[in-house]
């Protein structure tokens, strides 16, 4: 393989008819951003061209013109392919062509290697602008290789599993945007622009009856007008509710009355109290009782359950709200659907006779979830059904938004995440 061959292949240059220009030696180039690049200088070797107007074949050379690429870079610094091309003149109908080159579009000068590692990078959690810092071109380009992105395919039907929720997408087309997924293969069903009923409604509608009623279950959060959606278009779904979701509720409830606890007491107290508020939301099997430490609040060594019995000890109300606490984890944490709805209903008849105002809101979204929460006790080929893949896209998906500081444009940033997910 000649060395012209070799220069070529390392640069995976399509172009056939182009060699080294041995006139000319390869050298650095100071661009506008005051970045010095690697310039490459080769020569078009074509002899004839077709005219494009008339058909005949050209021989004839008017002149060269030269044509400075932007290229993949093949080390630390940006690349520069100075291609010098040919013009032919057309006997025929005297036109002046010049001609093509494979490796760039048309009145372009940046290659298509250049916007095919562009369209790689996407694929990148990075954001827009050190994509065009490392591609060594404006951020407008970048941004303009997204928009020229075809749109992936997505799947065209429903599994017999949904997952719905909803992110934070601050486009121009609303404040949240709404995201299906299928938890069991892990994968986007569709992303759209906003959450509202209508736009759901309409999604979901275009699948026939018969596809619809495949899906046996879907998960989502305590969002009243999914289940409306489910009641009307999904005959044999069962809705379940999402574990976290309604687990949060207790939580925050039994946060509210350490609050209010905490300000009936001594600020001295309750300083202490505010600062073990985690040992309070921790399960009892994670507490650690052999490590001991010195307690500013007891004033001795002491093990993390000496000071939760202290810390309860303190109010009978934050210990039964605490005791209502982790019963709810121990119920919601079995493997045994049956005895976690028996337990559930024990659990709702004690926090009715506790009363204990921040949990009757807690008690309300039970009953009105009720039938939810027990299907999410119900285990589906062996997993327990929850939200955690499309959690999971969520968070992923806030990375995505963050480091390109949000996007204007919906369709730019759901092309964005399928590319990240695909």
């Amino acid at each position: 393989m000649s060395i012209n061959n070799n220069i070529k292949f390392l640069l995976d240059l399509e172009e056939e008819n182009i060699v080294e220009n041995n006139f000319l030696r390869n050298d650095y180039v100071v661009l506008k951003n005051g970045v010095t690049a690697k310039r490459i200088h080769f020569i078009s070797s074509t002899k004839f061209y077709v005219c494009p107007f008339c058909g005949q074949i050209i021989y004839k050379l008017h002149d060269y013109r030269t044509v400075d690429l932007k290229y993949n870079s093949c080390g630390p610094q940006p690349l520069i392919v100075s291609i010098k091309k040919k013009r032919f003149e057309c006997e025929d109908c005297n036109k002046t062509i010049t001609e093509d080159l494979k490796c760039v579009k048309k009145h372009c000068f940046i290659s298509n290697k250049v916007y095919q590692s562009i369209t790689f990078s996407l694929k990148k959690i990075d954001s827009l602008t050190d994509i065009a810092n490392n591609h060594n071109v404006s951020t407008s380009t970048v941004y303009r290789s997204l928009q020229k992105v075809d749109n992936i395919n997505l799947p065209n039907t429903l599994p017999s599993v949904l997952s719905f929720d909803e992110f934070k997408a601050n486009t121009s087309e609303g404040k949240y945007a709404f995201l299906v997924v299928d938890p069991i293969n892990k994968s986007i069903l569709e992303i759209l622009s906003d959450r509202k009923f209508s736009s759901v409604y309409k999604y979901f509608s275009r699948f026939n009856r018969k596809v619809r009623n495949r899906v046996k279950y879907i998960i989502s959060d305590l969002w009243e007008p999914y289940r409306q959606i489910i009641l009307k278009l999904f005959p044999n779904a069962t809705l379940v509710a999402d574990k976290f979701h309604y687990q949060r509720v207790v939580n925050v409830a039994l946060n509210s009355v350490r609050k209010r606890i905490s300000n009936s007491l001594d600020n001295k107290t309750a300083y202490q109290i505010k600062r073990n508020w985690r040992l309070l939301n921790k399960n009892f099997d994670d507490i650690n009782d052999k490590r001991r430490y010195f307690s500013h609040l007891l004033k001795r060594p002491v093990t993390d359950y000496e000071v939760l019995n202290y810390i309860l000890s303190l109010n009978s109300e934050l210990a039964n709200a605490h005791s209502l606490y982790q019963d709810f984890l121990y119920i919601i944490n079995l493997d045994n659907s049956e005895k976690q709805i028996q337990l559930l209903d024990k659990w709702l008849e004690l926090a009715i006779k506790y009363n204990i105002s921040e949990f009757d809101s807690v008690i309300k979204t039970i009953k009105k979830w009720y039938k939810p929460i027990c299907s999410s006790f119900i285990k589906y080929e062996g997993r327990t059904l929850s939200n955690g893949f499309i959690e999971g896209c969520n968070n992923k998906i806030k990375v995505i938004k963050r480091v390109s500081f949000g996007y204007r444009s919906f369709i730019n940033f759901r092309k964005r995440i399928l590319l990240v997910f695909y």
